[in-house]
């Protein structure tokens, strides 16, 4: 298969530094404060054009005690770049610090935890969280729970935090966790994601978020693990939304038959999960599957200006199954491998759409891990096994990790990619 490698990019730096942590002793909970430093540069050599020069700083505050436990973390953001309007008088606008140097601020997390609640076997968790269901790496079909950040597509697997009552219940080596989500939270995406996922860009898109009323809004789940021998089980079962938008309501214009706007809602869900993870010898193998089953409703058609409606077509609403196999292997002489074959990826919403990624990662430690080098990191994808070589995606990550001081990372790589057809891939090569 011949492969055409379009998109070439770098991330010239990563680095990351620890604050060092300071302990109130006197405090109930010991609170501690702690952080870190980070700044990413990502470069298109195609076009010179900077992607990213993100630069966060990141504080986190914890304390607890026998009883209680409470973390919160916050990130200040900086772009790297200017926030002007297009106003043709914007000169007033370099007076504004905020739009000279915008700062981005995140709460991530802030939760508190509390420990045999009402009962020894019961803890509880409240505030906003991130979590994270399933044993895959970075790609969960059970892990419906918390929004996708899909900010940056190439570093794909990092969740939102959305505010959660959770209760954690302990029946010897079982457990049964059940979640409560009183309010819809949907998913941060990339500025050009109509491009990114082949979506027609004409016309105007109007997303309609769900009724702030309870039962409408809200969204629950729950999970069952148990360890069987050297496997951990769970089964689970999501009630909620998409946290990704679909059509369900266009205006075209009569003459031209082009669509001019674009209705879009988050459909409701039901997800059936599994996942188990374990150890066959020294090999680490685990598996995860969600079997999805979305609301049924139609999508309909209208003229410009006319309220009659010209069709109403059944969308694609028939379940269907997300599933990934996974497994890595250290070799005695230190070369790390990790493999997946993933069926389906987060923004991949109904059954037509489903993908098939094939991702492998080998990487090597040198000089007392003062130094990490993964030569490989790469990803195959395709929508239609029966004409691949007219819908493939491939990607090739190599990367070097330098470690000079405890504490401290800088991290080099690129990302070559190609393909052809529309895939999420093929694509993004171009962007």
């Amino acid at each position: 298969m011949k492969k055409r490698m379009l998109l070439i990019s770098i991330t010239l730096i990563s680095l990351f530094t620890a604050i060092s942590s300071y302990v109130f002793a006197d405090s109930p909970g010991k609170l501690s404060i702690n952080g870190y430093i980070e700044t990413n540069n990502l470069l298109r050599l195609k076009n010179g054009n900077i992607n990213s020069n993100l630069n966060t700083l990141g504080l986190k505050f914890e304390g607890s005690t026998d009883r209680y436990h409470y973390f919160s973390e916050l990130a200040f953001s900086y772009y790297g770049k200017s926030n002007f309007s297009t106003n043709n008088d914007n000169l007033g606008e370099l007076a504004n610090l905020q739009s000279v140097t915008p700062i981005e601020l995140n709460l991530k997390e802030g939760y508190l935890d509390l420990y045999s609640f009402l009962f020894p076997f019961l803890d509880v968790r409240v505030g906003k969280q991130i979590i994270v269901w399933g044993t895959a790496d970075k790609v969960n079909p059970t892990g419906n729970i918390c929004p996708s950040d899909m900010s940056n597509l190439l570093d794909f697997g990092n969740k939102l935090g959305i505010n959660a009552f959770q209760l954690n219940f302990y029946m010897g080596n079982a457990s049964l966790s059940t979640i409560y989500i009183p309010s819809f939270t949907p998913s941060l995406l990339p500025s050009d994601f109509l491009a990114l996922s082949g979506i027609a860009t004409e016309g105007t898109y109007t997303v309609d978020l769900p009724s702030q009323k309870l039962g409408i809004t809200s969204q629950t789940a729950v999970k069952f693990e148990i360890p069987i021998s050297t496997f951990d089980l769970s089964v689970s079962y999501y009630y909620g939304r998409y946290s990704i938008p679909n059509a369900y309501k266009v205006e075209i214009n009569p003459t031209t038959q082009d669509v001019t706007s674009t209705y879009m809602f988050f459909p409701k869900v039901q997800v059936i999960g599994a996942d188990f993870s374990g150890s066959l010898f020294d090999l680490g193998v685990w598996g995860e599957a969600g079997y999805f089953m979305p609301e049924k409703y139609n999508l309909s058609t209208y003229a410009n200006g006319n309220p009659i409606l010209i069709s109403s077509d059944k969308t694609v609403d028939d379940p269907y199954l997300r599933y990934v196999l996974g497994c890595d292997y250290t070799f005695k002489n230190g070369i790390y491998i990790n493999t997946q074959f993933i069926h389906g990826f987060d923004a991949e919403i109904t059954k037509d759409n489903l993908n098939d990624y094939m991702i492998c990662r080998v990487e090597k430690s040198f000089f007392n891990d003062k130094l990490k080098i993964s030569p490989l990191t790469l990803f195959i994808t395709t929508g239609d096994w029966d004409n691949i070589k007219n819908n493939y995606g491939v990607g090739y990550i190599p990367e070097i990790y330098y470690y000079p001081v405890d504490n401290i990372e800088i991290d080099l790589g690129c990302y070559i990619l190609g393909g052809k057809g529309n895939n999420m891939v093929s694509n993004m090569k171009d962007k």
